[in-house]
């Protein structure tokens, strides 16, 4: 019965290295460029809540290595580190701000001109959306409420300093 318990005590020291041991088994890969294979050795440590982990998924889905570039998708794994007081996923996730605001202009302009063709009225001109020197692409009601909670997010795990 002691050994048994000897043998799970053992385990359960070893996991938290062994776990740090195929992270960094992913960043020896990542810095040789083999970004799918990384992304391979981080997922399940970012799916079981690793936050450097999950920051360095963000990170693949931010510059678009071995998978589809996606902002949102990007933010959602940062604000996933965040929250456990991730130091590099609070500052890249106060980095995609802007975009992530940009994200809501778009789908708020995309109301307004829908609203504009039902009424045939021109918006108000409080309403008008802030000059972008990037075209506005039209986001969806789940990406504009997925951007509105993740900057709710930031405001709270990283609140501006004055």
């Amino acid at each position: 019965m002691m050994l048994r318990w000897l043998l799970i005590f053992f385990c359960m020291m070893a996991a938290p290295q062994a776990a740090a041991d195929v992270f960094t088994k992913g960043q020896l890969l990542y810095r040789a460029g083999a970004y799918q294979q990384a992304h391979d050795v981080w997922l399940p440590l970012a799916e079981d809540g690793n936050p450097a982990a999950q920051y360095s998924i963000g990170v693949l889905f931010e510059r678009g290595e071995s998978v589809d570039a996606d902002v949102l998708v990007a933010a959602k794994w940062y604000a996933r580190a965040a929250r456990q007081g991730y130091q590099p996923a609070v500052e890249a996730l106060r980095a995609l701000a802007p975009e992530l605001q940009e994200l809501l202009d778009a789908k708020r302009a995309g109301e307004r001109k829908s609203e504009m063709k039902k009424d045939g009225q021109p918006p108000a001109p409080h309403q008008k959306p802030a000059k972008s020197t990037k075209p506005a692409k039209q986001a969806s009601r789940a990406q504009a409420d997925d951007a509105r909670a993740l900057l709710a997010l930031l405001a709270t795990v990283a609140p501006e300093q004055r």
